[in-house]
């Protein structure tokens, strides 16, 4: 995998090329001093051998599967389109896009699903095959390269907050 960036007025355009696939991201520059350090290698960025490391472990309602996040997720997406509406539930699916090696599966072994989605392309969904509760997606457009971890899913979901938010043209009836 291939890490490309091009700054634009303190965001970073991100492109993780793998597999013949690239995709782009934006994201904010930490080289102001109030700004939180960032992983893209930007001044200010924490050396990924860093003894900081950080780890977000989570796991299935049965308990059966347990993973472990090995840094922190590129982006967290909040998206509130109606087909992450159908597929959750709920208003809105939070999701933490991170590089696939950076996923690290403890305990038990994933069902993967083959499911449409809104782009024709569909996603393959890894499910616990007990409990069948989703941990992670695989877009067709990231390839292998990312996976999007359900936040809800890790055991301390609030140490992943949303970065962006998208929202439908339309919004929800009632």
């Amino acid at each position: 995998m291939k890490r490309l960036m091009k700054r634009y007025r303190g965001f970073h355009q991100h492109i993780l090329v793998a597999e013949g696939k690239a995709v782009s991201f934006y994201r904010k520059c930490g080289s102001s001093a109030r700004a939180k350090p960032l992983r893209c290698g930007c001044s200010g960025a924490k050396n990924m051998g860093s003894p900081e490391a950080v780890f977000y472990d989570g796991g299935c309602t049965c308990r059966r599967l347990r993973y472990r996040m090995t840094s922190k997720p590129l982006i967290v997406h909040c998206c509130h389109c109606r087909w992450c509406q159908r597929e959750t539930g709920a208003s809105f699916a939070l999701n933490a896009m991170i590089e696939t090696d950076r996923v690290q599966l403890l305990q038990g072994e994933v069902e993967v699903v083959d499911t449409p989605s809104n782009s024709g392309k569909g996603q393959k969904v890894a499910r616990c095959p007990k409990c069948h509760i989703a941990v992670w997606s695989n877009y067709a457009g990231g390839g292998d390269a990312l996976r999007f971890v359900r936040v809800g899913r890790l055991t301390n979901p609030t140490a992943c907050r949303p970065t962006f938010t998208s929202l439908p043209r339309r919004s929800s009836p009632g």
